[in-house]
């Protein structure tokens, strides 16, 4: 009998790296697996990976309360033996609406950090504090990281922590170089240039203009340079166009591609096509310690990784051995590109080989295999691991 698994959660199938490679991975092992969204349009179509996907409607469910009215309308036509909720706001109407028929295990991911406005929120404790509330909803819940599970606590369950890691063989395939040049020419890239890329959120509490100060100060001491920014602000599509306006400004707007919003698998071409992986996130409280699912990606794809000195990137970076840590301040950062830049190809390969050693551990198989599934198995599921 096939184990069917339902994954929850209020995107896209392809948007969310982490839950794709969840899905994708524990069906190629030989498990039914089903994943309900929210998109444009209602999709109910099969993936090429086996994933059964549901997309509800967005103009149909746009409260949670008839979210979870469509889940439950699923529930009963699936019967799935186990339902791993990814966390958001009224997350705990599924297990309630549905009276708890089914294995439920809510998988809380972050912390609240921003605002509608895209700056750091004042109401953060308030909106963490109805994470755990929500979270009691839930008979099994599991954490990324030890600061969330702190945030889930008091808490009557054990709550394990699923690490953050990256899917190896997509970021890094065996014929890279070659696959390298092939990706440029498809994407209009320079050939012959060093490329730096930076994935992930633009909203302004990440300081994504700073960023680009940084590359036109290195672009005033070195030539055949080019920045990709991959991302967007969910909240705010104006910024970037902001952004753009300021590469303009400074000069350097023929130098980076804006590419906006990308799904998963239309991203991993950008991280193949570029040299060095920039993880600039401010060093401020409310970013010290959320791991970036960005920075395993830089390492697996090959990329010499530059991340500011975060409390948990200097746990992931070793400084100068599988990549480079620097401090925030414009002048500080462009110093480390300036020196990643020009490197010899020899050191580089030292810092992509230190990298691979690290990511042993945190390949998506690995982590699903000897955590997840365990986990699962811990709580007497039947799952093919």
């Amino acid at each position: 009998m096939e184990n069917r698994i339902l994954f929850v959660y209020i995107n896209k199938f392809k948007d969310y790296s982490i839950l794709y490679e969840y899905c994708t991975i524990l069906q190629s092992k030989g498990n039914q697996v089903y994943y309900l969204g929210i998109s444009d349009e209602e999709e109910h179509y099969q993936d090429s990976s086996g994933v059964i996907v549901y997309h509800a409607k967005r103009s149909d469910v746009k409260s949670r309360y008839s979210f979870s009215k469509y889940f439950n309308y699923l529930l009963k036509k699936l019967k799935p033996e186990l339902v791993h909720v990814f966390q958001f706001r009224g997350c705990m109407l599924l297990p309630l609406g549905s009276f708890f028929s089914s294995t439920f295990v809510l998988d809380v991911r972050s912390v609240h950090v921003v605002s509608k406005n895209g700056k750091h929120s004042i109401l953060t404790p308030l909106k963490n504090r109805l994470t755990w509330f929500e979270s009691l909803f839930f008979v099994n819940c599991i954490a990324l990281t030890n600061e969330i599970k702190r945030m889930l606590m008091p808490s009557f369950r054990s709550i394990p922590i699923i690490p953050l890691g990256a899917n190896i063989s997509k970021f890094s395939p065996s014929n890279s170089t070659m696959k390298k040049q092939e990706v440029r020419t498809l994407l209009g890239l320079p050939e012959d240039s060093q490329i730096l890329l930076y994935s992930g959120t633009i909203n302004p509490i990440r300081r994504i203009h700073l960023l680009i100060e940084s590359f036109k100060l290195v672009t005033t001491k070195t030539n055949n340079l080019y920045l990709i920014i991959a991302g967007h602000d969910a909240d705010n599509p104006d910024t970037l166009t902001e952004l753009k306006e300021l590469s303009i400004k400074l000069m350097v707007e023929n130098q980076i591609l804006f590419t906006g919003f990308l799904q998963y698998d239309k991203l991993i071409q950008y991280f193949m096509a570029s040299d060095i992986g920039l993880c600039y996130v401010p060093q401020v409280p409310y970013f010290d310690k959320q791991p970036p699912t960005k920075l395993f990606e830089y390492l697996a794809a090959d990329l010499i990784a530059i991340s500011t000195k975060t409390t948990v990137a200097q746990s992931i970076i070793e400084d100068g051995v599988n990549g480079f840590l620097e401090e925030d301040g414009v002048e500080k950062y462009a110093s480390s590109i300036f020196k990643v830049v020009n490197m010899q190809s020899e050191e580089r390969q030292q810092v992509i080989d230190a990298s691979k050693i690290m990511l042993e551990k945190h390949s998506w198989n690995y982590i699903i295999e000897t955590h997840l599934c365990q986990y699962y198995l811990e709580l007497g599921l039947k799952v093919q691991c």
